[in-house]
């Protein structure tokens, strides 16, 4: 907020997080590409955790009953309530797989439209450039903001931007640097 005004950003998080099958988590900063994974360009940490095999409890995961780590479990349980604005208690959470879980999900699509509803444009429904250098900055009065938001968002989740410039041919021009030098220089 600024000058009693609000105003809205895309933010993208650094930081990664994997959890598998309940079982394993991976927390780090390494992307999935080879500026991270070759060692010699960025600096990135990571962290690998699995319980022992004696310490799984059971569960449900897609119906069945199935061994997890509580570590991972109570981690996901823990953030996916914090998204989707339940309780980490919730009893859908528990099965990431049900159709419970799923209907949980629907907010995102709720919380989208009241951020459309409010700021006008989000990156997933602009596909053109032109678009882009069409809107203006949107300002929004925080008594309006205030009262609005709290009643139409629930949690933090949105749907991601599938459409965003899908209109758009982003593939290297013939002319470009990129195209002309060395794939090597760039990674």
């Amino acid at each position: 907020m600024a000058h009693g005004r609000v105003f809205t950003e895309q933010i993208y998080v650094h930081s990664k997080l994997m959890i598998v099958d309940d079982k394993k988590v991976l927390i780090g900063s390494a992307n999935i590409n080879d500026r991270s994974m070759l060692g010699v360009r960025d600096s990135e940490i990571a962290a690998f955790i699995q319980q022992s095999s004696h310490r799984l409890v059971e569960s449900t995961l897609n119906g069945e009953s199935v061994p997890v780590a509580p570590f991972a479990k109570d981690l996901r349980c823990q953030i996916w309530s914090r998204y989707l604005g339940v309780s980490p208690d919730d009893p859908h959470l528990v099965d990431p797989l049900s159709s419970g879980c799923r209907k949980l999900f629907t907010v995102a699509d709720t919380n989208t439209k009241a951020y459309l509803d409010v700021f006008g444009y989000l990156p997933n429904n602009i596909t053109k450039f032109k678009q882009i250098e069409k809107s203006k900055e949107i300002v929004v009065d925080v008594k309006e903001y205030e009262n609005f938001m709290p009643k139409m968002v629930q949690g933090l989740i949105v749907n991601f931007a599938v459409d965003f410039l899908k209109e758009e041919k982003l593939g290297r021009s013939v002319l470009s640097a990129e195209f002309l030098l060395s794939k090597a220089i760039y990674i």
